[in-house]
């Protein structure tokens, strides 16, 4: 199954702290609990550049996977419903963005509640 190949690449970047799962379809979603915003953005870069990079047809050279991430902060008064949909919306954003094969990118779009 192809999905496994990016999700081995994906855990080579994980702490054994930070949760990492398959929210539907080709979708993943990261939790990192107690890490700061501008290690988070690190770790998905990472990711990001891991997958770009890889060849998972390594005779059709041509053929990448696409990645698009997003970065949705947990405020105090959230709860994981609230989270999940800022989450969401800024996943389709960052996906719009993504459109050719092999295109990399992470949504700036940094969406957290007032609290």
């Amino acid at each position: 199954m192809e999905i496994v190949r990016p999700t081995i690449t994906l855990q080579r970047h994980v702490h054994k702290t930070d949760i990492l799962g398959r929210a539907g379809g080709e979708e993943f979603l990261l939790i990192l609990p107690g890490t700061a915003l501008e290690d988070t953005e690190a770790i998905v870069q990472h990711m990001l550049i891991a997958i770009r990079q890889s060849r998972p047809l390594p005779d059709q050279v041509s053929f990448r996977y696409t990645f698009s991430a997003c970065l949705a902060v947990a405020g105090r008064n959230d709860d994981a419903n609230d989270v999940y949909r800022r989450a969401d919306v800024a996943l389709y954003a960052a996906k719009r963005d993504t459109y050719e094969p092999g295109a990399a990118s992470i949504t700036r779009l940094l969406s957290k509640s007032s609290t």
